[in-house]
């Protein structure tokens, strides 16, 4: 295994998938109590400024931290040895983190792009029906996803044991 090749793909899957969490925890910890305390009016345009941006950054960060993830997955397997993700718990912690972030990732590229075609045709709307619909399943998702990314580091830490050599 190339040791430069590992580094590099090892820090890109941290920094975006440190990037992704920060993004989730902004929607959750910033942005979604600004909505809260604005007119249905104001929050519908909020929405249709700001979310178009943050599902293509989050497309972004998501598929570096996949693409990283699953080139870390060749370097330490080859896929050829695929049994060792059973064969301790730390390996097994990094298999649970793996298919939670991998979980999350794919929901993110099937129902968020409905969402976000959902948003587009809000932006001229006035149904507050419907924008109180889409701006409620718009705080649960996020917040279960920083549930999950929160859960899927922390699984990671515990294969690392923060050692820097991937317990290898």
């Amino acid at each position: 295994m190339s040791s430069l090749l590992y580094v590099i793909t090892r820090w890109v899957h941290v920094i975006s998938g440190a990037a992704w969490f920060g993004l989730v925890g902004a929607i959750v910890f910033v942005i979604f109590p600004v909505l809260s305390r604005m007119s249905t009016s104001q929050r519908n345009r909020l929405m249709g400024l700001v979310f178009p941006r943050i599902f293509r950054l989050a497309t972004i960060l998501v598929s570096l931290t996949l693409a990283a993830g699953a080139l870390l997955n060749y370097l330490l397997t080859g896929w050829r040895s695929l049994g060792m993700y059973f064969s301790s718990p730390r390996w097994f912690a990094l298999f649970l983190g793996a298919a939670l972030g991998l979980a999350l990732g794919t929901f993110h590229f099937l129902v968020e792009p409905r969402l976000e075609n959902k948003i587009h045709s809000l932006v001229e709307s006035e149904d507050e029906d419907q924008i109180e619909q889409v701006s409620h399943f718009l705080k649960i998702v996020p917040r279960v996803g920083f549930c999950i990314l929160m859960i899927v580091i922390l699984f990671m830490m515990v294969f690392s044991r923060g050692t820097g050599q991937a317990g290898i």
